[in-house]
């Protein structure tokens, strides 16, 4: 093989190579970007403070890779606690919750609704149950769509 030859397929292979690095420290800089836009506690600072991480992140790029910059949004990020006290949709406020008693299971809060529009909705009512070894399957994949599987409760 040409000595020519050779050096254009180290050019194509590195080339190659900063594309993907590059283009996965952008979709790191955008997750890092995100998370402080939705998730810094002082709700005040979130825009103005992500708009100054992505400008600074982008211009990194240019000259050097951010990758310590987004470890420490990263390290952040896992540090927020999960939480249910937030303000929810009505349709999704509930936690569901389940009640065994040997082989029949009761499912409470069951997200089973009927949509009129984007915003009206009625709820579906009572709450599920079943056999568990009947239901057991939709326990597991409750958006199966299979809503003749349970029977109203006795």
């Amino acid at each position: 093989m040409k000595p020519r030859a050779i050096g254009v397929a180290r050019f194509s292979v590195r080339l190659f190579v900063l594309s993907v690095a590059s283009f996965i420290l952008l979709i790191g800089v955008a997750w890092a970007f995100a998370a402080l836009w939705f998730d810094f506690p002082v709700a005040g600072l979130r825009q103005p403070l992500a708009a100054a991480f992505g400008l600074s992140a982008v211009a990194a790029l240019v000259f050097v890779r951010p990758t310590g910059a987004i470890v420490l949004v990263a390290a952040w990020e896992l540090t927020i606690p999960p939480s249910n006290t937030r303000d929810w949709q009505p349709q999704v406020a509930e936690t569901p919750y389940v009640e065994i008693n040997g082989d029949r299971v009761v499912i409470h809060s069951f997200h089973n609704f009927d949509y009129l529009s984007k915003t009206e909705f009625r709820r579906g009512g009572k709450p599920k149950s079943c056999s568990f070894l009947i239901c057991a399957p939709s326990i597991f994949s409750l958006t199966s769509g299979d809503q003749n599987l349970f029977a109203t409760p006795s």
